[in-house]
């Protein structure tokens, strides 16, 4: 009888520990954030990759909204070959909603979902407004009360104002604009090209 109870006990502690490792994976997943860069920025691909892509957008241009699945599907192509980096460059002259944008894509990068919500705000860009913004964290199970109040705030404003202004440093004067390995391709179109002769050098 004893040795059964012990054997029951281990059992359950067995199940009870591997319950808890499943629960603390789950965890880790969902709340892992994206890769980021030295400067604590989100990434795609290979952060010592030879070539670095880097292009300065705005969430509300239709002209971004073009180059949007292009530029996705030439990074995806390229994989560990490539590092690719999203700068804002929201025209608030002309599109209202761009600058909450891209502070709704630094709250949802907070929560490690940056990419999965830049390519929300590319697919609905129609669709901009505060209430739309919060729709899409809650599709993507975001933590909608620290959501919100990033949204709502001002913490991100410099981000996306740095962000700003190292493009004008550039000279940046229109969206989206890329660059290759620190050179600026005059269309995005020419942007597979472009990779393929810096990789070939």
């Amino acid at each position: 009888m004893e040795t059964e109870k012990k054997s029951n006990s281990m059992l359950y502690g067995g199940i009870a520990v591997v319950i808890l490792v499943i629960v603390i994976g789950f965890m880790v997943m969902n709340n892992n954030p994206a890769p980021t860069g030295n400067d604590g920025r989100p990434f795609k691909g290979n952060i010592d990759a030879k070539v670095v892509v880097i292009e300065y957008s705005d969430f509300q241009c239709p002209a971004c909204g073009s180059a949007y699945n292009y530029a996705k599907n030439t990074i995806n192509e390229f994989q560990d070959e490539v590092r690719f980096e999203y700068r804002h460059f929201p025209l608030t002259s002309i599109h209202p909603y761009a600058f909450k944008a891209a502070v709704a894509a630094e709250a949802a990068g907070d929560q490690g979902k940056f990419w999965e919500y830049h390519d929300k705000l590319f697919e609905n860009q129609d669709n901009l407004k505060k209430e739309d913004l919060i729709k899409y964290a809650e599709e993507l199970e975001l933590d909608i009360e620290k959501f919100t109040a990033t949204l709502e705030g001002t913490a991100k404003d410099s981000v996306v104002n740095k962000d700003i202004q190292e493009g004008i440093s550039k000279g940046v004067n229109s969206t989206p604009s890329f660059f290759v390995n620190g050179k600026k391709i005059g269309k995005w179109s020419n942007l597979k090209q472009a990779i393929q002769t810096e990789l070939n050098k």
